[in-house]
This record gives structure tokens, sequence and C-alpha cells, in this order.
């Protein structure tokens, strides 16, 4: 149920299997709060949509034909698209989840989920959240391993990127580390050169590779980290703040 006046989120869907697309349709369509602009079974036609149509969020199968969804992500990646993409998965393995969030993916929700689960993954990442569920958390919990060969941070640099992922400004940051703001920005960028982060969604999925977010996990059923302005929220509705 949607509030009176606000316009239903516009969802792509792109899922492999035909019979599986057919009923995330209908869940969907059984939710007033959500509107599908488009549904496909490829992930060339979902590149297409997703240019065309400009959906608030995309929720795309992990095995889309033509192309598959590493293949669709990285090609955002290069257009610098804005797009939030929502994973749908059934594979909770930590290089399937991890290889989805450093692609770009803003969350990663399993098939064998509850359909309350997937409408709450669509509406946080479409508030700008970082949405994991339970069995991807888990996953996304241990050291960042696709980073241990980048050069290591320093100190400093390390402490910049946290409050950066953790939603501070670099005014902020700069006066808890008593530096100025430019001194800041000089940092972030030199940690996110080192780690291969380009934005602070990325910057936000590193943090939850590396357990900053873990007191939030604590007493969250499932994660959904915001990124800077949207405090992550539990199921029963309490605010969480990371860190």
């Amino acid at each position: 149920m949607k509030p009176e006046g606000e316009r239903p989120i516009r969802l792509l869907l792109g899922e492999g299997h035909t019979l599986v697309l057919a009923g995330l349709a209908r869940l969907i369509d059984e939710d007033s709060s959500i509107a599908v602009v488009g549904a496909t079974t490829s992930g060339r036609e979902a590149l297409r949509l997703i240019r065309e149509e400009r959906p608030d969020v995309a929720l795309l199968d992990i095995n889309l034909h033509e192309i598959g969804l590493l293949a669709v992500l990285a090609h955002l990646r290069e257009e610098e698209s804005e797009a939030r993409i929502l994973v749908l998965s059934g594979c909770a393995e930590r290089h399937a989840v991890q290889e989805a969030l450093f692609a770009g993916a803003r969350g990663y929700v399993l098939k064998q989920g509850t359909s309350a689960d997937l409408l709450h993954a669509i509406r946080s990442v479409r508030d700008g959240g970082l949405y994991l569920d339970a069995g991807a958390a888990e996953a996304c919990t241990t050291i960042a391993s696709a980073h241990a060969a980048r050069p290591p941070l320093t100190p400093r640099e390390e402490e910049v990127i946290r409050l950066v992922a953790l939603g501070y400004t670099a005014k902020e940051i700069g006066g808890q580390l008593d530096i100025n703001a430019r001194s800041v920005e000089t940092l972030k960028a030199r940690a996110a050169d080192k780690l291969g982060l380009r934005n602070r969604a990325t910057i936000v999925q590193y943090g939850v590779m590396r357990g900053w977010f873990r007191s939030a996990l604590a007493v969250m059923t499932f994660l959904c980290v915001a990124l800077p302005g949207a405090p992550p929220v539990t199921p029963a509705g309490a605010t969480v703040r990371p860190g």
C-alpha cells in the first residue's frame, strides 16, 4: 500500500526463466506501490530497457540470457549509469555476492526468501540503501579477499574511508581528525584509488565487506545499510545507526 499522493516505484524485471518471470510480475502486481515498467529474460534487453525506461530499481536474475548479470553491470559502470540494480539469485556463496556488489549492484536478495523480503529489498534500494538479506549478509561479513592484493592503506586513509562509508561529510571528518576538508578529499581519493572504489555506493559496499557495519548486523534479521542521508531500518521499523 503506497502513501496517498506518492508515485509507485518504477521497477524493471529481468529473470532468465519465463515462468519465474511471470510469477514475479504477478507478485509485484499485487502491490500498488510498485509498477512494473518492463520485463525480460534477456540481459541485452534489460540494458536497453534500463536506458530507455530509467526505472527506480532493476531487479535482475544472476542468470540472464544473451549476456549475463555481470556483463550488464559492466556496461552500466562504463556508462556511469545511476541505475540501481537489485540482484535476484539462488546462490549465497561469498564469491557470487562479492562479485555482484563490487560490479556495482546495490542489493542481493535470495530466491529462497519471502515475498515480504523481496518487497522490502526493492524499497530499500529505491531509497538509496544497500540491501543484503540474511544469507548474503553472512557471506559478506568476512574480510574482503577481493582487495587482499591491493596496496595497503595508511592508517589515516583507512580512517577517512571508514568514516566516508559510515556517512560522514568531509567537513565532519575533518573536524574529527583535525584536518581540513581538502585534505579529507585527498585522503579519500587516494584510498578509493588504491581499493578500486569508484563512488560512495562502492565505498559503502567495501565497508560491508570489512565488517564496519557489524554492530548493525547483530540487531537485524537482514542487513539494509543505507547510503548517506538514508538511515538503515530493521524489519520491525527501528532505526539503526551503522558502525
